[in-house]
């Protein structure tokens, strides 16, 4: 581990120096507006953002869902957040736009941007190229500055995270389950994901799905998904994953839910909810960028952050049959978590 001095009771103490500062955990289901918000946070000047590192650097080990505290994991969890305050690599930390930190001297800042171009540039050439990027901390500890995580991969794992890191807010994303389908089948209608398998077919990911408390209690099969559409399924994975998430962080105080369409319909009024939850002063340049990525236009890039808001939060409307959105209807009326979205039914 970068930077890890060796010996158990030295390394416990710098561990423990090193975990004394504010982590942020921004989880959510793929295509449900993780980057966005995860860009919002890195745009606050106090703040070191990390994009999806446990796609990337996985948590070996970790089981994809976890009920309860969680805490078998937790040393296990404070080293991985320790690691990825050193982290370099271009995957978690060249996702644009950058921004100014204040804790960054102006020659840093430079060092910083100018490795991330060139990571860029060299990955463009070849994807098995990988040049690290400047560490912008360096040495520093810095215990004032909050580490973010946007993670697409650990939603299942977001109550037990936020219950074994000390000085934690955890933040649930959550998107209008059609908008998630409508970006799923958009996705893997042109080919965007790696992934191979479709998402309506992730059957390992189902069983793992159905062994929880969530999927028991509704009674569910894995011969009986497949009998299913695969919008219907979907609808289903859309319910498990976030059903999970909400019943794990209930009792916590440190975590709280964000519907993505209430960010669309106001982002700045959310974003400062966001910010003062997760103790994160107001700051120009976050205003600055909200005002900047709002202005984007109908047909945007399908990982950019720059678009209409409520265009994007809404298009599934007009990008669904009526046939589909009531499959995915029909799943999500049934759901206990069918009410989270009452309001915005037509």
């Amino acid at each position: 581990m970068e930077g890890a001095p060796d010996g158990d009771g030295t390394g416990r103490s710098w561990m423990v120096q090193m975990m004394n500062r504010p982590v942020i955990l921004l989880f959510g289901m793929p295509r449900s507006g993780t980057t966005w918000i995860g860009k919002i946070f890195d745009s606050h000047p106090e703040t070191l953002y990390r994009h999806e590192p446990d796609s990337y650097l996985p948590l070996e080990g970790v089981p994809l869902l976890i009920s309860g505290e969680g805490e078998t994991y937790s040393e296990q969890l404070r080293r991985y957040v320790i690691r990825l305050i050193g982290c370099r690599a271009p995957v978690v930390t060249t996702k644009r736009p950058l921004f100014r930190k204040r804790y960054l001297p102006l020659h840093r800042d430079l060092a910083y941007r100018t490795s991330v171009y060139l990571s860029v540039a060299f990955g463009r050439l070849d994807r098995r190229f990988q040049l690290a990027t400047f560490n912008p901390l360096g040495g520093r500890k810095g215990n004032d500055i909050a580490l973010v995580w946007k993670s697409i991969e650990s939603l299942g794992r977001l109550g037990a995270f936020s219950g074994c890191l000390p000085f934690c807010r955890g933040v649930h994303i959550v998107r209008h389950p059609c908008g998630y389908v409508n970006s799923i089948l958009k996705g893997e209608e042109q080919a965007r994901f790696f992934n191979e398998i479709r998402a309506s077919e992730g059957y390992r990911v189902f069983e793992k799905l159905l062994r929880t408390e969530t999927g028991r209690g509704y009674g569910l099969t894995l011969e009986g998904l497949k009998a299913l559409t695969p919008i219907e399924r979907l609808a289903w994975r859309w319910v498990l994953f976030n059903e999970h998430a909400m019943r794990e962080t209930a009792a916590r105080e440190n975590c709280m839910t964000v519907r993505y369409e209430d960010l669309c319909l106001d982002p700045e009024g959310v974003t400062r909810q966001l910010f003062v939850f997760c103790g994160l002063e107001w700051n120009r340049q976050t205003a600055a960028f909200l005002r900047r990525s709002t202005q984007g236009k109908d047909g945007a890039s399908y990982y950019g952050v720059v678009r209409d808001p409520r265009q994007a939060a809404f298009q599934w409307r007009e990008q669904l049959n009526e046939e589909q959105i009531e499959a995915v209807h029909s799943v999500t009326r049934a759901s206990r978590l069918g009410a989270l979205y009452q309001d915005m039914e037509e």
